[in-house]
């Protein structure tokens, strides 16, 4: 029997992560195959994540980020979902009602959406179960558990609402 092992969610980069050849010893050393490599929130350039996986596509697949309140983000969507080399977007919840036409845009293109809030995505829960009600084909992936509320801790009442989003075929918690 073969198997890889895929690591679902990591960082590199220049500024404020290591650069990829530190994600490709730590993977080597621990039998990792392959990686999706996700931009880190607050940097809007993804030349660096491309080159990386335009390079070793076969080992690395890539998540950008962008601003959604740039006047030009409907040409920035569509310049790099045309390189083919993200396969995803990573999104703030809160921007779903804020930039609702962000997230339909990029449903549109394809990509899977990689959501990540402060406190807890269950936050926002209804208008999460909405989306993918309305966007069945759209994968949205609920980063890092969902984000458990640490202020509930040891409980976590609020992630309830979160495992209830699992009743959506097109929602999924990355751990």
């Amino acid at each position: 029997m073969s198997y890889q092992i895929v690591d679902a969610y990591s960082h590199c980069g220049l500024s404020k992560y290591r650069p990829v050849e530190n994600v490709k010893d730590i993977m080597q050393r621990n039998g990792v195959t392959r990686a999706v490599l996700v931009q880190h929130l607050g940097e809007y350039d993804n030349h660096y994540l491309k080159t990386v996986v335009a390079k070793e596509p076969h080992q690395f697949a890539g998540v950008m980020h962008l601003d959604v309140a740039d006047p030009a983000i409907d040409d920035l969507l569509e310049h790099w979902a045309s390189k083919h080399i993200f396969r995803g977007i990573r999104l703030l919840t809160r921007t779903l009602t804020t930039h609702l036409d962000v997230w339909k845009h990029a449903s549109e293109l394809g990509l899977s959406l990689i959501l990540f809030d402060e406190h807890s995505i269950a936050n926002h829960f209804n208008e999460l179960s909405d989306f993918a009600e309305q966007h069945p084909r759209t994968r949205l992936v609920l980063s890092h558990l969902g984000v458990l509320d640490m202020r509930e801790a040891p409980n976590f009442s609020s992630h309830q609402q979160i495992v209830a989003l699992a009743a959506h075929a097109n929602i999924f918690v990355q751990t």
